[in-house]
């Protein structure tokens, strides 16, 4: 267990700061295996909690589970000084992402995931009437290709949603159902 006042890291020319960090949890050693049991990872208004990190060295696999409640504006500012170009549309975002993310490693396959299962997220982008609202979503992705199980929008016009969604990187081939009320 620790915490520290801030944590600043300096890609670049950016200075990337968090205040306060929280870190709870304990590390599990195994003869082949490790695992780090996340209680709380706290960075600012962001965390991860109830996470493991699993490394086995028997076949070098990595991987990742854990809750997350995500900071919309922390996140954006990160990502506007990082990528000011693409981020100067966004005009702000407020709220927080909650639910489940997930990440293994190996060899090479690998896999992501994201589950948001509680949101009051709102991102205002230049040009349109009214916020967009994230309610809720569930995307996997691999080295094949990528598939959203569901995703549910409200803007002002409103509410979409998205389900059974798969896009192939190799040959490109998309599939999926989009339902609106506008």
């Amino acid at each position: 267990d620790g915490s520290a006042p801030a944590l600043t890291v300096s890609p670049g020319e950016q200075r990337l700061a968090a205040s306060p960090i929280v870190l709870k949890g304990k590390a599990v050693f195994g003869s082949t295996d490790i695992a780090v049991q996340i209680a709380k990872l706290g960075m600012g208004p962001s965390s991860l909690s109830a996470g493991t990190l699993p490394y086995s060295q028997t076949d070098g696999s990595l991987g990742i589970d854990a809750g997350f409640e995500l900071a919309l504006a922390q996140a954006a500012d990160y990502a506007a000084r990082l990528a000011p170009e693409p981020m100067a549309r966004l005009e702000s975002a407020s709220g927080t992402l909650g639910g489940l993310a997930a990440f293994k490693l190996k060899g090479e396959d690998w896999r992501a995931g994201i589950r948001i299962d509680k949101s009051d997220a709102a991102l205002q982008a230049k040009g349109l009437p009214g916020p967009v609202r994230v309610s809720r979503a569930a995307v996997d992705i691999d080295r094949r290709g990528m598939k959203l199980d569901t995703a549910a929008l409200s803007m002002p016009a409103g509410n979409l949603s998205l389900s059974g969604a798969r896009y192939a990187f190799k040959d490109g081939a998309a599939a999926g159902a989009l339902e609106y009320d506008l």
